[in-house]
């Protein structure tokens, strides 16, 4: 069994083309998006606690964080700092959802994870960043298996949701990569109530 327990996490600040053949027009973003940017994808299973999406190819701002309340302080005002035009062009771009971080499943806790806002496809040539810590990353399109839930949540909230997401996906034998799991929020901290988050496991190891 995956030692998920021995990591904690603090993900409060949570708010990560045609690739797939999805008409990107066609495809209206769910309500937990709340009317926000959020990446295109296709359920394709639908089981008791968990679904399959199928994502098409997106791409991110990211930044290196310690793995600690302070450093995701840090990481997430670096990654704000981008979209509120601190790049090259000074470009100011509309904050989107979700803010993922991929955590690692290991026996000891990683000391430094990674912060990612999503860059929705109108943005087509994302202003290189001005910050050293920021970096530009694109991803292809990908199958992920997806557990909502609900509520304030913070690191070990996520840890636990990642460990029952496994556990359904091994007693449905379905085969996942298990390196690590993201930790995904759609709402701000000022928001209390109707709050969506996800935990996520890629169907397989990523490709860039």
């Amino acid at each position: 069994m995956m030692n998920l327990e021995c990591l904690v996490v603090f993900i409060s600040l949570l708010t990560l083309d045609g690739a797939l053949g999805i008409d990107s027009c066609s495809v209206r973003s769910p309500a937990f998006c709340n009317g926000n940017p959020c990446p295109n994808f296709v359920v394709i299973e639908k089981h008791e606690g968990f679904e399959l999406r199928v994502y098409e190819a997106t791409q991110w701002v990211a930044t290196s964080t310690e793995m600690s309340e302070e450093g995701m302080k840090n990481g997430f005002m670096h990654l704000f700092g981008y979209m509120n035009g601190k790049n090259k062009k000074e470009k100011k771009m509309k904050l989107s959802v979700p803010v993922i971080v991929p955590v690692p499943v290991t026996e000891t806790p990683a000391d430094n994870v990674t912060m990612l806002f999503y860059l929705p496809p109108n943005i087509h040539n994302p202003p290189a960043p001005t910050d050293c810590d920021i970096t530009l990353k694109k991803y292809n399109a990908t199958n992920i298996y997806v557990r909502s839930f609900d509520g304030i949540a913070k690191g070990p909230e996520f840890v636990l949701q990642a460990k029952v997401l496994a556990e359904s996906l091994m007693a449905h034998n379905k085969e996942f990569y298990s390196s690590f799991f993201v930790g995904a929020g759609y709402d701000g901290p000022d928001k209390t109530t109707n709050r969506h988050n996800e935990v996520w496991f890629l169907q397989n190891a990523p490709e860039h």
